[in-house]
């Protein structure tokens, strides 16, 4: 009896294992659900940070976008002065009619040339329609015609565009 007595007391020892085995898968458990917060953690982060270097590189991208267009814009504004500079001192030595000025415009790869005379307009090639007004207030500017050359997003789109003054 004295053995069945202690027996009855202590718990069988399937049930220690079970407690030892129970309390190990805890551990790992605990383990991986601390492991899988830091990855996350970390993966959160690094994401972030990724994501702020795209964020600058897109606003690098667009800032040299608009520099490159503004750098464009001037160019093609000196070169359209200087093709209208040379086209004044021309009719300054014989005025254009409107047919040469059309095949002038034409050779120079310009839409239009239009010259204010006190005596009225000249303009080549003469059945152009400006969509614009075309006056001297818009001088150094460029004036973007939805029917001439197209650019990229217009060809897309079906619309177009080009420079002249």
């Amino acid at each position: 009896m004295a053995v069945e007595t202690v027996r009855r007391r202590l718990p069988s020892p399937w049930v220690g294992h079970l407690l030892v085995f129970g309390l190990l898968a805890a551990l790992v458990l605990a383990w991986f659900v601390f492991q899988t917060r830091q990855a996350q953690r970390l993966f959160l982060e690094d994401a972030s940070e990724h994501a702020r270097l795209l964020t600058d590189a897109v606003i690098l991208n667009a800032r040299g976008a608009q520099l490159a267009e503004e750098a464009t814009a001037t160019i093609l504004t000196k070169f359209l002065g200087s093709s209208a500079r040379f086209v004044d001192y021309l009719d300054g030595i014989a005025p254009f009619r409107s047919d040469e000025l059309a095949s002038f415009a034409e050779e120079t790869g310009l839409s239009v040339i239009r010259i204010h005379r006190p005596d009225g307009v000249v303009q080549g090639p003469s059945d152009w329609q400006p969509e614009e007004p075309l006056d001297c207030g818009r001088l150094d500017r460029l004036i973007r015609d939805e029917r001439a050359h197209p650019s990229p997003a217009a060809r897309d789109s079906g619309s177009r565009f080009a420079s002249a003054s």
